[in-house]
C-alpha cells in the first residue's frame, strides 16, 4: 500500500475540485439538467443529442455505432426503473447493460468505462465512473475477478457511501453546493492513477489550474481562488484519514 503525502494529497484534491468546476461550468451542468430534467420526472436523454455530445466529450463517442445513439439511450433508460441502492448491484447493472449494447451491435465492443459515464448523468448520486487510471489508483487486483468488478468491490470496502456522504455535507456548506463529491473523487483517483505511471503529480496540471483560477477571478468571481482553497481545505480535513482518499494499490496473487 502506498499513501500519498499530505502535500500531494491536498494538491490533488485542489486539481480535482478545479477540474470538476471547469467541466461543470462548461458542459456537465447543462447535460445533467437536460438529461435529469425536473425532479418530478424520471431522467431521460430526451433524444440522442445529449448522449452523443457527452460521449464525445468523454472520449467514448467512437464506441457508439452511427445512428445507434437513440437505441443506446432507450437501453440505458430501461434499466432505471429497477436501479438498485447498493454500489455493487449498480455496477452489475451497468456492466450487464454495456454487454447487452455490444450484443445488439449498438457499440463497438463492451464500453464499460463509457457506460459508467453515461449512467452517471442519469443517476449521479451514489455512483462514480470507472477507467483505467481510477482502477490503477485504488483497486486491489484479485485473482479471478476482472478489473472492473474488483474496482467497485474496493470502493465498497473503503466505505464509498460513507465517504461521499461526509464530503457532500462539506460541499453543501460551501459556495459551490452544486458540485458532486462522486466527481471530485473520480478526478482525484484519475490523478493518483496517473501518478502511479509517471511517479509524480504533474506540476503542469497545477500550473494550468492555477491559471484557470486567475482567469475566473477576472470575470466570474474575484474571490474564487480563496473560496476554492477553503473548500479544498474543508474536504481535505474531512477525508485525510479516510482510506478512500489515500493511494492504495494492493495485489493479491
Amino acid at each position: 500500500m502506498v499513501t500519498l503525502t499530505e502535500q500531494t494529497s491536498r494538491a490533488a484534491i485542489k486539481i480535482a475540485v478545479v477540474e470538476h468546476l471547469r467541466q461543470w461550468w462548461g458542459n456537465d451542468s447543462l447535460w445533467l439538467c437536460s438529461i435529469g430534467g425536473a425532479a418530478t420526472k424520471p431522467p431521460t436523454f430526451v433524444n440522442s443529442a445529449p448522449l452523443r455530445q457527452m460521449a464525445q466529450a468523454y472520449n467514448v463517442g467512437r464506441g457508439i455505432r452511427k445512428n445507434k445513439e437513440s437505441m443506446v439511450a432507450e437501453l440505458l433508460e430501461s434499466k432505471l426503473q429497477g436501479w438498485p441502492d447498493g454500489l455493487i448491484e449498480r455496477a452489475k447493472i451497468v456492466k450487464q447493460t454495456a454487454q447487452e449494447a455490444c450484443s445488439k451491435d449498438y457499440t463497438r465492443g463492451v464500453l464499460l468505462s463509457g457506460f459508467t459515464k453515461m449512467f452517471w448523468f442519469l443517476k449521479p448520486a451514489g455512483w462514480t465512473m470507472y477507467d483505467r487510471f481510477t482502477q490503477k489508483a485504488l483497486c486491489a487486483k484479485v485473482r479471478n475477478i476482472d478489473h472492473y468488478d474488483s474496482y467497485y468491490l474496493r470502493l465498497q470496502e473503503l466505505d464509498f457511501d460513507g465517504t461521499m456522504e461526509a464530503c457532500r455535507k462539506v460541499i453543501n456548506g460551501s459556495p459551490y453546493d452544486y458540485l458532486w463529491p462522486e466527481r471530485i473523487l473520480d478526478k482525484y483517483l484519475m490523478l493518483c492513477g496517473q501518478q502511479i505511471e509517471t511517479k509524480s503529480l504533474d506540476s503542469g496540471w497545477q500550473s494550468d489550474h492555477d491559471f484557470l483560477l486567475d482567469l475566473w477571478s477576472g470575470f466570474h468571481d474575484k474571490d474564487v481562488d480563496n473560496k476554492v482553497d477553503a473548500l479544498v481545505e474543508a474536504i481535505f480535513v474531512e477525508v485525510k484519514d479516510r482510506p478512500l482518499f489515500q493511494l492504495h494499490r494492493t495485489t493479491v496473487d
